[in-house]
């Protein structure tokens, strides 16, 4: 009989431990539940904090932290609301326009129905950016060269990618600045290729975005080579005309030669005439 009596308030306090275990796990699970979002500097996004439609809404808060973002009250005007954000109520949206990486973090939806108790939902803004196509610049002396490739204006870090070919085994000098307008990054690196083994072509990457590919240790002529290319080209172009001038002035004697001679054929034959034809 004693054993009929315990055992029924042990199962019932044992139930009653696990109903309460639920409840922190699933209170601990709420907390903790994010609803992650992804936008662009510039861009824009659109938050949704999910409501009962089947109960009445008595205010609606959407802050990033403990600053107020945007929202709805019952019978009140909100006011205070971030510019560039506009409350759909109908969807219960908020739509953020022009993103910074300001906006990045976690913002709350806070909850209230009208008898009833509030709730909060968390969300989780990640902003990023593009970084521009990446540029490779050069300079060069004795025998090796400098090259260096940038790109700007970007977020989060990304690294920079080298492609070489033919292979080589260099060592990069990798420099991350941050803009203190935009927070956006700006990354470089710079290393040195050796010239001995030849031309290399060059190309670097950020992320997915590829540079142009560069000719870097390309053979150069020198300047004594220049002059005897210019000396090599200029004298064959001097005697050709030296020769058409010659020729063409022989043509034109010829031709006065020629012309001289006809005349001579052809003068009119002058007959002396005597004193008496002369006098009649």
């Amino acid at each position: 009989m004693k054993t009929s009596s315990w055992l029924p308030r042990l199962i019932k306090s044992r139930l009653l431990c696990l109903l309460v275990l639920i409840l922190k796990i699933t209170a601990a699970a709420e907390n903790h539940f994010h609803l992650k979002y992804e936008g662009m500097v510039g861009g824009n996004v659109t938050f949704y904090c999910p409501v009962d439609d089947t109960q009445e809404l008595q205010f609606l808060y959407f802050q990033k932290g403990d600053i107020f973002v945007n929202g709805y009250y019952i019978g009140k005007s909100v006011e205070d609301t971030w510019p560039n954000t506009r409350l759909d109520l109908n969807q219960t949206t908020i739509h953020m326009y022009g993103l910074n990486l300001s906006h990045a973090g976690e913002y709350t939806c806070y909850i209230m129905y009208i008898n009833g108790d509030p709730h909060t939902i968390k969300l989780h803004l990640l902003v990023t950016a593009s970084f521009s196509k990446p540029l490779i610049t050069q300079r060069c002396e004795d025998n090796g060269c400098n090259v260096t490739c940038a790109s700007h204006n970007g977020f989060p870090k990304q690294l920079i990618t080298w492609q070489m070919e033919p292979d080589s085994n260099e060592m990069w000098k990798t420099e991350v600045l941050t803009d203190p307008t935009t927070k956006t990054l700006n990354v470089s690196s710079t290393g040195s290729i050796n010239c001995s083994t030849g031309e290399v072509n060059v190309s670097c990457s950020v992320g997915s975005i590829i540079s142009d590919v560069i000719s870097v240790c390309a053979p150069t002529t020198s300047p004594s080579n220049n002059h005897q290319g210019i000396i090599a080209v200029t004298i064959p172009v001097i005697l050709m005309g030296i020769v058409m001038i010659g020729t063409v002035i022989c043509k034109c004697k010829k031709r006065m030669t020629v012309k001289h001679v006809a005349t001579n054929d052809h003068a009119p034959e002058v007959i002396p005439l005597s004193g008496v034809e002369a006098a009649s």
